[in-house]
């Protein structure tokens, strides 16, 4: 049977012919037998991701669908790091003694991590009689984290990690969590429901980690007051745009006269997204997606779903741009956008999508009126 080319298809052949080839990539990270092998694997990937993002900026100007295909690609291949790192471990430990699903959270999970890495996962596991599964899954988490500290891949600021014995749990003491942050939403709560709502199965049996999004979502649905505190962190930061539609920059320091594209643009989006997919029961992780079940749901409209489909894949392209040019220098990548170095096309773009994160905002606000919220 014939296999009709498709434009997910042409997309990562494009990217694939100005790089490495993803596939010899993935045989790479598949045939390491040692740390060693792996962190080379990862090197090469974490090369390809600069140079893919490097060559592919110029199409990425002329619109989303490039940038979205290289978050993709960079995901699958960093999943298969994830998936190695399991197997050599549990090659360490021998088989779990009950069935485990690591989960990818955050950007991650959303398939958005790009060019700056870190560390963000879960791990959940079927309920077992003693203590044999706790001990076994702590040593395993232990193992899994250091080797991917040892691989070059950065720890979670915030310890979002499995080596942290909250991010580790059984089904049931997941599902007592969940419960917990319902029943008494805090501010920490909310944040760590946040994140588990970008919960993607990577490794392991799925089984258990889709039982543990059905809980989350179903705990949501009981309780309305949760969505509208989810909401509440898609307007903690506005667009950098003043009086007159110009530009807000730092005034001073390492980033003076640049803006953070990420706090003013990617996050708000990025929350606000997130709620109304909870809301609707959408099970997509990534934020294209469900900006797409969101139109299917109807709760958005054609013309306002595509600018923010739009503004995001923008927000991205500049941001992805930006950090390849810094790795290339071997800085830092940050989140930082220098204005005047964009054509005036590109700065008129810009305020146009800061403007729709604005609309997208005032939506989100009166929606769940946050306004009643102290």
């Amino acid at each position: 049977m014939t296999h009709e080319p498709t434009d997910s298809d042409e997309k990562r052949r494009r990217l694939s012919a100005r790089s490495d080839d993803p596939d010899s990539l993935s045989g790479e990270i598949a045939r390491a037998e040692s740390l060693a092998d792996l962190a080379r694997a990862f090197g090469s990937v974490q090369e390809f991701a600069a140079r893919s993002a490097g060559h592919c900026l110029g199409r990425f100007s002329d619109g989303g669908d490039d940038v979205f295909a290289l978050g993709r690609l960079i995901a699958d291949l960093r999943d298969k790091i994830l998936i190695r790192v399991h197997d050599l471990v549990l090659a360490g430990t021998g088989p779990p003694p009950a069935a485990f699903c690591l989960l990818a959270l955050g950007s991650e999970g959303r398939k958005e991590q790009y060019l700056a890495t870190d560390q963000d996962n879960a791990l959940v596991y079927d309920d077992e009689e003693g203590d044999e599964a706790a001990i076994f899954f702590e040593v395993f988490a232990h193992r899994f984290v250091r080797m991917l500290l040892e691989l070059g891949v950065p720890p979670c600021p915030h310890g979002v990690m499995i080596n942290a014995a909250q991010w580790r749990l059984s089904v049931a003491e997941w599902e007592r969590a969940v419960d917990h942050m319902s029943d008494e939403i805090d501010g920490q709560g909310i944040l760590k429901m946040s994140v588990l709502l970008d919960m993607r199965p990577v490794a392991g049996a799925p089984e258990p980690g889709w039982k543990l999004r059905r809980h989350l979502l179903r705990r949501i649905a009981e309780r309305p007051l949760i969505l509208r505190y989810l909401a509440r962190e898609a307007v903690r930061f506005s667009p950098p745009l003043g009086l007159f539609n110009n530009f807000v920059v730092q005034k001073s320091g390492a980033h003076k006269g640049g803006l953070d594209v990420k706090k003013g643009g990617i996050f708000p989006l990025t929350q606000g997204i997130r709620t109304l997919a909870a809301e609707h029961g959408v099970l997509s992780t990534s934020t294209e997606e469900r900006i797409t079940g969101l139109l299917e749901a109807g709760a958005l409209s054609a013309e306002f779903g595509a600018r923010m489909r739009e503004a995001y894949a923008f927000f991205h392209v500049l941001r992805t741009g930006n950090q390849a040019e810094m790795i290339e220098k071997r800085d830092k990548p940050d989140n930082f956008i220098m204005p005047d170095r964009l054509s005036a096309a590109e700065r008129k773009r810009l305020k146009a999508c800061f403007a729709t994160v604005t609309e997208f905002q005032a939506l989100v606000s009166k929606k769940y009126g946050l306004h009643l919220l102290t």
